[in-house]
């Protein structure tokens, strides 16, 4: 989960690193939380656009290891979270596409644990 578009970068720092090692990890989703910036969509536009870059040097990453994720799997796991601050966005009818998203993984017959950093 990442507020990112806010002033500070070091939300888009942090995706970039997270991206150059995902052949370490497996990623299941990235939810924009963008109750904090004023971004809406835009937050998401942002994450989508740091993946079309990760996207034009994935050829380069693959030399040094296949498991990078490819740039289209990884736009189907960007998912919107959480549209209100704080409280004020949780508890009957304050389900987003990232809270769902957080369900179906968490439910799938997995018995590893699923890792979830905000």
């Amino acid at each position: 989960m990442s507020d990112i578009g806010g002033s500070d970068p070091d939300d888009t720092q942090s995706l970039v690193h997270l991206l150059v090692t995902l052949d370490q990890i497996e990623l299941e989703g990235f939810i924009s939380q963008h109750a904090w910036v004023p971004y809406g969509q835009g937050a998401i536009d942002l994450i989508n656009g740091i993946i079309d870059r990760y996207e034009s040097v994935q050829s380069n990453l693959i030399v040094h290891s296949k498991d990078f994720p490819t740039a289209d799997y990884l736009r189907s796991i960007v998912k919107e979270g959480q549209k209100e601050a704080a409280m004020k966005g949780t508890g009957e009818g304050k389900d987003s596409e990232g809270s769902e998203w957080i369900i179906k993984v968490v439910d799938e017959d997995d018995p590893r644990p699923v890792w979830i950093s905000a």
